[in-house]
């Protein structure tokens, strides 16, 4: 193994400046988050332990709620819902139709399992969890698993959806939500760990994101993220057509996110991380090993201009190189 030069995507010290400032800012917002527990503020504590009573909470949405699901296995019945915008489309106005598992809306929702991950979601959706203007929520202790691919390429399919909320994500095991093999082959796309979308401000601790059949951890359009202290592994690390963990990126951001990406291990996946379009990110001390092509990749896609502070980070055993810059371009200031 060998440790990378403290790399920094800009000649520009001005510009670094600015991208430091900038996702420190963003760390100090997400630092500022109330951290939710149960004597934290007047809460009202259910405990479940069937899937039709987390059906039953869930039909509208909620305030101020701590969820303690006991251990267990719970097979949710997906719901089809029309998803109002387009997280990885050209045209973020396109309508797409999927499917979630549960739809929690509201503030201060808690989901919180056992501290051994022994409750089980099984979601059978497109969008397992999908939080949708939730204040101050909480996804914690929990094992979620059994998602589906949906048939529009254009879902952003994942165990954790996230849009127009503020969310922690923290000690998960986020694992085998692969999908049916025949429309997986069709779409390409497979189905994610945790996906960010407009509006979300996520803090993603300490999960262990395993054996998904497309990106580990994704972030689009104008959401935001720490993003630490993670394992996303592709079980499988298989590849181009191949249905199995392992497929995409582990960590990667899209069109304006941005994420302070710190301390994770990130290991067979196709790509290691990736800041894409015109993605934000400090990467630093983070492990990316046993990847099928680029370690870390920067992309303009030809109409960006990514910014990333790239330092401290291990990189080893690489299909194609440690790290890919595509292309490098003067920035405009």
């Amino acid at each position: 193994m060998h440790h990378a030069q403290p790399f920094i995507i800009s000649s520009n010290p001005q510009i670094n400046h600015c991208v430091r400032a900038g996702t420190v800012l963003v760390l100090l917002l997400l630092a500022a988050q109330p951290v939710l527990h149960a004597g934290a503020f007047d809460a009202h504590v259910l405990r479940v332990s069937t899937a039709a009573e987390l059906h039953r909470l869930f039909r509208s949405p909620v305030d101020t709620l701590v969820v303690q699901i006991a251990p267990g296995e719970y097979h949710l019945t997906p719901t089809a819902i029309t998803d109002s915008t387009c997280g990885n489309c050209t045209d973020p106005h396109t309508r797409v139709m999927a499917t979630a598992g549960l739809h929690l809306r509201g503030k201060r929702i808690h989901l919180v399992g056992p501290a051994d991950s022994s409750a089980v979601l099984h979601t059978h959706a497109g969008f397992g969890l999908f939080f949708e203007w939730c204040a101050d929520g909480r996804v914690e202790n929990l094992t979620i698993t059994g998602g589906t691919r949906d048939p529009d390429g254009n879902a952003t399919d994942a165990a954790i959806v996230v849009k127009h909320s503020r969310i922690v994500v923290r000690n998960n095991l986020i694992t085998t939500n692969i999908g049916d093999t025949a429309i997986v082959r069709t779409t390409i796309v497979g189905v994610m760990g945790v996906s960010g979308r407009e509006g979300a401000k996520l803090s993603i601790t300490g999960n262990r994101i395993i054996n998904n059949s497309w990106d580990g951890i994704a972030l689009y359009r104008d959401a935001e993220a720490l993003i630490e202290g993670n394992i996303a592994r592709g079980v499988e690390k298989a590849r181009g057509a191949t249905i199995g963990g392992g497929r995409g990126v582990g960590i990667g951001l899209t069109w304006n996110a941005r994420a302070a990406i710190r301390s994770n291990l990130v290991t067979r996946y196709w790509k290691g991380i990736g800041l894409f379009v015109d993605a934000v990110a400090i990467v630093e001390q983070n492990l990316v090993e046993d990847i099928l092509t680029w370690g870390i990749a920067y992309w303009d896609a030809d109409k960006g201009a990514p910014v990333g502070v790239i330092e401290n980070n291990v990189i080893y055993k690489t299909g194609a190189c440690g790290a890919s810059i595509s292309p490098m371009r003067p920035i405009a200031y």
